[in-house]
């Protein structure tokens, strides 16, 4: 029955990417069109529709890479790269004012791992941390090199009335609040913990006195 269930979810999938690949396409193309003669007003609306549709395009890719790892059928591409330069690129794609890097390495170095897979991993963490702070909340990323693993730990603020249901904060489809009362869809750190597992990265979750934080321990080289 399970193996039922999990193929009729990724021709779901499947067919939701590719239903809404060329709507989502249109409007983005028909805001650049309207963006060159559009007023400041205007313009700001036209901000709003895009990053809509950013939200719509990112639950997609959420809701795809989710089917893959429930049929294990994502690959691993290892290379040799700067986890360092990998955390830079995925933060300035966020607001900088919002994300702050601590480097405490003088001098980094590489590991072997797929970097494309740490993107995503960074970047839902990323999201989830700002989805969970204040108003106007700010995360931390705090990078650092040892000799067998880098650690890379994400600090956050969380609100004054949420509540962190710990225990399940990894589980598909929990949004980490036990009262409900995110705005996230409950991916994220799913992904997060079934990608730190292919990758053989270790997650330690904390939460104390209104803070929150997730380290990421990322060994040198996959296990042969």
């Amino acid at each position: 029955i399970k193996d039922i269930q999990l193929k009729e979810q990724k021709m779901f999938t499947d067919m939701l990417a590719h239903e809404l690949k060329n709507p989502l396409a249109s409007i983005c193309f028909t805001v650049d069109t309207l963006e060159i003669y559009a007023d400041t007003n205007q313009k700001n609306r036209l901000e709003r529709i895009t990053r809509a549709v950013s939200s719509i395009d990112s639950i997609v890719k959420l809701c795809v890479l989710s089917d893959r790892i429930d049929n294990n059928k994502l690959t691993l591409v290892l290379s040799s790269f700067e986890p360092i330069n990998t955390c830079k690129q995925v933060i300035s794609s966020f607001d900088v004012n919002r994300v702050h890097l601590r480097n405490n390495t003088a001098s980094t170095t590489s590991v072997e791992s797929d970097q494309e897979l740490l993107k995503v991993i960074i970047t839902n963490l990323l999201k989830n941390a700002l989805i969970h702070s204040p108003s106007k909340g700010s995360v931390e990323v705090r990078y650092s090199e040892y000799v067998n693993e880098i650690e890379i730990v994400f600090t956050n603020q969380i609100r004054s009335k949420q509540t962190l249901d710990l225990n399940n904060i990894f589980e598909k489809y929990s949004q980490g609040d036990s009262q409900n009362n995110s705005n996230g869809n409950g991916l994220g750190l799913y992904i997060v913990k079934s990608l730190a597992e292919k990758l053989c990265i270790d997650l330690e979750v904390s939460a104390n006195n209104g803070v929150f934080s997730i380290k990421l321990k990322i060994p040198r080289s996959l296990p042969s």
